[in-house]
């Protein structure tokens, strides 16, 4: 038990170990202030000073940053295809850009950058410029290790503005979608010198929505946005007088005003559609948990209430522990109720407890039952009571019930013993009207295609979100069957983290729950709630979309709908009498009886705590009787330490061990190990770490900080 959760601890804490590793090696360096200073000549080029703040952690030789001529935003290319402007793509495409200084700043001095046709890793105080696909790739060479730098690059970015017929007009993406860190602060000031007239000014920016455009003065439009995310992007749309540029070689014939009011404000529409997508998904989920809490109120819950006087021996003679036990907590068999019958059989002298000394260092004792002729108590067993016996003694007339409790779990048939001995508990219970499953079947189907539906509307959702990535599915899958083929012991062990946390997570949570209620639903409820949760947690880091996480939630909604309408499990009305003398009966276990009996009635004890190892409130009673007159063998069977932690903890070595998920994670486990051996020994790998090129840190461990300007829709 312990190893099992040392060793579950230990995953958890690796698992998140891995997360910040991840976030480090995707996004070691962060730039913690960005300006650019943007200034429109009256030629139509445009000038930018652009003040980058870096904070390195670990080394790198430096930074590169890919300067677009092409336009890329996707919010305006959506719409141009929507309406079908009149105004041509090329209009919005630079000639090019001509870069003017690279300089790094500090306190006391300001080092001119020199620009050179190549160089290699470690090179100082040199920068190289390449023409590739539409962009020019600027390489600055600055080694840096665990330290905060600030560079300042001047450049021009040729033909950029647009004079129409009544308006000019400048359209840029200052940051790209592809930036791969977060840019903390960003600053954009864009300047119009010799604009005079306020009225003709006009902003519109596209990116994320919680950034801020301001006209400050006819000169000056200011931009603001915290927090931009990898991914994201921030692009700026200006009209100003057609009189500032009057050396502009880019010219159109159109009437350009009304046409980029219009598609701006289908920008507006599409943003305003997405928000209200994601809140009808939102209401949607409300609605469907209310339905779902409708469900559990109308077919799960039973009204129970506490009795001032019961009939002990009636309810004893009635129901055995494990009868009791599902009833009380309106549940299924759990693993404890295996012990309780045993311990129930001893009580009733049905089954001998004989304690004997062993010369064994390890084990002191052996507690052994020895089970008395079957034919002379055949009417003292109902059939519960001799499956168990059945089970535990098998072909055998005795057994140490320490060794066995133990060694049971890894019997191969356990878990396939416990489900037969769960359908005779259910098929006994259903017989007189309790834990009866009655969601109506119309329901069960209409939640299936609540399912079903939640599917069609996340895939529809996310194609409407996503149908302006650049990689379509076809381009997608190559590269992900590669990566897989490449890492597949690293992806082993990354699902494994995963895997056991929800394990873990489950099964501890529903331990506490079960406690008090073992119903199958809490296992169902945990476990795909866990699943989902793991999965939103790994969203919000890599793929922040506010779309991705609603949808996962109503994913998480519908399947716990869909998978727990069958475990809801709801008493007639004949039993319900019977299920609240049983609750009254667990109250007085846990908290009453012993002010209500003396030592008269001592002899009580061995079944109450019978029935409390059923209940779930044998540790309280354990405490109570530990130093009363008991039955000396029964007191040193539970004076046993390992015997009373298979008692206060439920039996949770069988659940452990002979459920499916444990088996699956044993033999998962052992897979992970014998791929990552063979893979082990085969080659070997590691990063590009020298040669030619820009290509990472030194000795696999300095790498350049890549920016390039690629839109990706958000």
């Amino acid at each position: 038990m312990k190893n099992n959760l040392i060793k579950c601890l230990l995953s958890i804490c690796f698992f998140f170990i891995l997360l910040i590793i991840s976030n480090t090696v995707y996004a070691s360096y962060s730039i913690e202030n960005m300006d650019m200073q943007v200034t429109v000549l009256d030629n139509g080029d445009v000038e930018v000073n652009q003040v980058l703040e870096y904070k390195f952690v670990g080394e790198y030789n430096g930074i590169y940053i890919s300067i677009p001529y092409i336009l890329d935003d996707a919010q305006y290319d959506k719409v141009r295809k929507d309406n079908n402007t009149i105004l041509n793509d090329s209009l919005y495409n630079n000639s090019g850009a001509e870069i003017l200084s690279v300089s790094e700043i500090s306190k006391n001095d300001k080092k001119e950058f020199k620009k050179v046709n190549s160089s290699y890793n470690g090179s100082k105080e040199v920068y190289t410029e390449t023409k590739e696909s539409g962009n020019l790739l600027l390489k600055v060479y600055s080694p840096s290790v665990d330290i905060s730098k600030k560079f300042d690059i001047k450049y021009i970015l040729k033909d950029t503005c647009v004079r129409h017929i009544d308006t000019a007009e400048l359209y840029y993406n200052f940051i790209g979608g592809s930036w791969e860190t977060e840019i903390k602060k960003l600053n954009i000031d864009i300047h119009i010198p010799n604009n005079l007239d306020k009225e003709n000014l006009y902003i519109f920016a596209h990116g994320p929505q919680n950034g801020n455009s301001t006209i400050i003065s006819s000169k000056h439009i200011n931009l603001k946005v915290d927090n931009v995310k990898k991914g994201q992007y921030v692009a700026a749309r200006v009209l100003f007088g057609i009189g500032n540029i009057p050396n502009c070689t880019k010219s159109s014939v159109v009437e350009a005003k009304g046409v980029i009011f219009e598609t701006e404000e289908g920008i507006l529409n599409e943003l305003a559609k997405k928000d209200r997508i994601n809140n009808i998904i939102i209401m949607i989920i409300i609605v469907l948990l209310v339905y779902w809490f409708i469900l559990l109120f109308k077919y799960e819950y039973d009204k129970k209430y506490l009795l001032t006087e019961i009939n002990e021996e009636e309810l004893y003679e009635k129901f055995n522990p494990l009868l009791a036990g599902c009833i009380e907590g309106s549940r299924n068999i759990l693993s404890r109720d295996i012990i309780a019958v045993l311990l129930n059989l001893i009580n009733k002298k049905i089954i001998d407890l004989e304690i004997k000394n062993t010369l064994d260092s390890d084990d002191l004792y052996e507690y052994i039952l020895t089970k008395k002729q079957i034919v002379e108590n055949e009417n003292d067993l109902d059939e519960i009571e001799k499956y168990i016996c059945d089970w535990f003694f098998g072909n055998s007339e005795k057994m140490d019930i320490v060794k066995r409790l133990k060694e049971l779990p890894s019997d191969k048939k356990a878990k396939e013993k416990f489900e037969e001995l769960d359908k005779k508990a259910t098929k006994l219970l259903n017989s007189i009207g309790a834990n009866k499953s009655k969601v109506p079947m119309i329901l069960r189907v209409f939640n299936v295609i609540l399912f079903i539906g939640s599917i069609v509307l996340v895939i529809g959702n996310s194609i409407y979100n996503m149908n302006l990535l650049d990689l379509g599915i076809f381009e997608i899958i190559p590269i992900i069957l590669i990566f897989s083929a490449g890492f597949l012991p690293m992806l082993l062990y990354l699902l494994y983290i995963p895997l056991s946390i929800i394990m873990f997570t489950r099964k501890q949570i529903s331990k506490i729950v079960q406690r008090y209620n073992g119903q199958k639903i809490v296992n169902t409820t945990i476990t795909v709630t866990v699943l989902f949760a793991i999965l939103i947690i790994l969203t919000s880091i890599f793929l922040p979309y506010k779309f991705l996480i609603v949808s996962e939630i109503l994913l998480c909604v519908t399947t716990i709908i869909m998978l727990t309408d069958n475990l809801m499990l709801k008493n007639d009305i004949s039993i319900i009498e019977y299920s609240s003398k049983l609750k009254t009966l667990k109250n007085r276990l846990a908290w009453t009886l012993i002010d209500e009996k003396n030592f008269e009635h001592i002899v009580l004890w061995e079944r109450y705590l019978t029935y409390g190892v059923s209940f779930g409130v044998s540790k309280k009673i354990m405490g109570r009787i530990a130093y009363m007159p008991l039955d000396k063998d029964l007191m040193n069977l539970y004076m046993n330490k390992e015997f009373c932690g298979y008692i206060n903890n439920d039996y949770y070595y069988f659940y452990n061990r002979s459920k499916l998920s444990g088996k699956f994670m044993e033999t998962y486990s052992k897979s992970v190990k014998s791929v990552s051996s063979n893979f082990g020994s085969s080659g070997s790998g590691g990063g590009f770490s020298g040669g030619g090129g820009y290509s990472g840190r030194w000795g696999q461990r300095r790498r350049p900080v890549e920016h390039s300007k690629t839109i990706i829709y958000i």
